[in-house]
């Protein structure tokens, strides 16, 4: 199954906004993406499986067995569900994705026996019922180690020996890391589709875990990455765009050329030298052991593509240790002797940080993640001289973000193992969903209501899921060594209400699809949060509570659809002119009021979740 397939049959089975269950109590996890995960990893398990044995069950099979896992059991809302109202449920939901009557009927045995809990359903291969048992036992993980002991006890039923390789790169630069473990992450692909060998590659936030039958053979195959890699980008094509390149190689030119530095270094420059965005600091005060001076020659040596400059790539001795069963190849490594205000490391080589505007000029000085705090920021980003310099992950850092061409993030960090296929799934759905279906602004009433269960569900998510591979790069990002997705995020509003009212409808639609805890942030959170949304906006009123809480996890999906109905409530008061009290404090009650606050903000939304919650519960 791909991406579309799995995605539409999971949506049938848990729409939104049955898909904000909590499934977790150690952590805050949807029942929707808990779900997905086990079921993913079990139909990668097959399919790797049938490399050693042929006594195993179809890969869809597995997807809907592992899928349907938990359901029986946590599919309450408020109240518990009864098991008749959740089979026909189910029932109906397999027949809407296209299975036969008995097809259906067959899969609602796993309803009840469960064989991710129990090894017992006989209607399983055995090794299929472990390799199941070990997908739901990885969601229970905080420490990928942990995952050796999970894969020890299997052995027997396997009949092969599975260990993990644990990768890492820890560097604190957010989006040339998600490069890099994007590089990593191909080359396990390409390794996987031509090794006899089982290889599952698997995120955590401590790093990438693969599961492997030969660890060796699996490190010598893909734990190095060439820096001519990095230059390419992952299209392949350059990770600098080949105008802006082609900017760099125009400026460094000009700097060794003493005509045109002095022609471009006036008060009155030609107009080619503006277009091309050269500053005459950009020429003096670059740092390199080589030379000095010359930052387009520094961008064009660690990152040119097409128009490259010879010269050494060094980087700060620190990397290595942060390097984690890793080579990086095509790099020497030196102690520094300047600070990177960015990312507050020492360097040997770097640039002045106005230079990163070359980038990304919509980018504030202040807006980029320091975790060195400056005094003056102005002195310290524009003059090396006094022992500040951008060093070059934090340049690389700059350029990747360039290209999202955004001021937030909205970031998802999961904390349970995944495969690395849901990351890559969830970050297609929500950029699908954020950015191309809600847009920018204040999304339309109609379109928020749209994108939740209605008697007209299947042809939502079809248009949903349709073509969804192709809503990719540079519009999200996923980090495989951090397990995070991120989306750009420009809300272009600078109106207190209307801004609010934007980001918290975005957020809540994405919530009720079971997309949670999520940050609305100008960079990926270093400290992943539990709570349901954390908001670097300014403190405003917010439900912030971790939805694996016990007794009120379970009002999750009142308290995502409550968010996301903000927007009614605002066309109601500003637009109809209702006689409402003010919009912002309907977030700011205890979640066991969010029933009554959803029957105030959109009695609709109340209407599904009321008539869902009595048809599960067997009324």
């Amino acid at each position: 199954m791909e991406t579309e397939e799995r995605l539409r049959l999971a949506y049938t089975l848990l729409p939104p906004p049955l898909a904000a269950l909590p499934a977790k109590y150690w952590t805050s996890i949807s029942l929707w993406l808990h779900s997905y995960s086990v079921a993913t990893t079990f139909q990668l398990f097959i399919s790797e499986y049938k490399k050693i044995s042929e006594d195993t069950i179809d890969e869809e099979e597995a997807f809907i067995v592992g899928f349907l896992h938990d359901m029986a059991q946590k599919m309450g809302i408020i109240d518990k569900s009864s098991l008749e109202g959740v089979r026909q449920w189910v029932e109906e939901g397999l027949e809407a994705y296209g299975l036969t009557p008995d097809e259906a009927k067959y899969y609602l045995t796993y309803l009840v026996t469960n064989p991710a809990e129990t090894m017992l359903d006989p209607t399983l291969p055995r090794s299929a019922r472990r390799l199941l048992w070990i997908s739901d036992r990885l969601q229970g993980v905080s420490n990928p180690l942990d995952i050796v002991s999970i894969l020890a006890e299997a052995r027997k039923d396997l009949g092969i020996d599975l260990d993990i390789l644990l990768l890492n790169i820890t560097i604190p630069q957010p989006h040339l890391r998600s490069l890099l473990s994007r590089i990593v992450y191909e080359q396990i692909l390409d390794y996987a589709g031509e090794s006899p060998n089982f290889v599952v590659p698997v995120s955590t936030p401590m790093g990438l875990a693969i599961i492997t039958s030969d660890p060796t053979s699996t490190r010598n195959n893909v734990a190095s990455i060439s820096w001519d890699v990095v230059r390419e980008g992952l299209d392949g094509k350059g990770l600098i765009d080949a105008t802006t390149e082609g900017y760099l190689r125009w400026d460094s030119d000009c700097c060794d050329n003493p005509r045109c530095r002095e022609e471009c270094s006036g008060r009155s420059k030609p107009r080619h030298c503006s277009e091309h965005r050269y500053t005459k600091g950009n020429c003096d005060e670059g740092v390199h052991p080589d030379f000095r001076g010359n930052s387009y020659k520094i961008a064009l040596i660690y990152y040119g593509y097409r128009s490259r400059i010879q010269g050494r790539v060094i980087l700060p001795s620190h990397v290595k240790d942060m390097l984690q069963g890793i080579e990086l190849n095509g790099v020497e490594f030196a102690e520094g002797t300047y600070t990177c205000p960015i990312c507050g490391l020492r360097t040997p080589v770097g640039v002045p940080g106005d230079f990163l505007q070359f980038f990304n000029s919509k980018i504030k000085t202040e807006q980029w993640n320091r975790t060195l705090y400056p005094g003056n920021v102005n002195t310290i980003m524009r003059n090396p001289r006094v022992g500040y310099a951008v060093d070059p992950l934090c340049l690389g850092d700059a350029i990747v973000r360039s290209r999202l061409d955004t001021d937030y993030l909205i970031s998802l960090t999961i904390r349970p193992p995944v495969p690395v296929e849901v990351l890559r799934d969830v970050g297609l759905l929500m950029n699908k969903l954020a950015r191309t279906i809600l847009g920018n602004g204040i999304p339309r009433v109609d379109s928020v209501l749209g994108l939740f269960y209605s008697d007209d569900w299947e042809d939502t998510l079809n248009e949903v899921v349709k073509d969804i591979g192709t809503y990719g790069e540079p519009n999200y990002v996923y980090d495989v060594f951090s397990s995070t997705v991120y989306i750009p995020y420009r809300n272009e509003i600078r109106e207190h209400v209307r801004e609010w009212v934007a980001d918290m409808t975005h957020a809540g639609v994405l919530r009720a699809w079971g997309i949670y805890p999520l940050t609305i942030s100008e960079e990926p959170p270093r400290v992943p949060s539990e709570n349901l949304l954390t908001y670097y906006k300014g403190k405003k009123p917010l439900y912030d509570y971790p939805p694996s809480d016990k007794v009120i996890g379970r009002y999750t999906p009142y308290v995502a659809s409550s968010m996301a109905s903000i927007v009614e409530l605002y066309y109601r008061k500003y637009r109809l002119n209702e006689n409402l009290p003010a919009v912002l404090e309907v977030l700011d009650y205890p979640p066991q009021h969010s029933p009554l606050l959803l029957q105030y903000g959109s009695p609709s939304l109340y209407s599904i979740l009321e008539s869902l919650r009595v048809r599960l519960g067997g009324g």
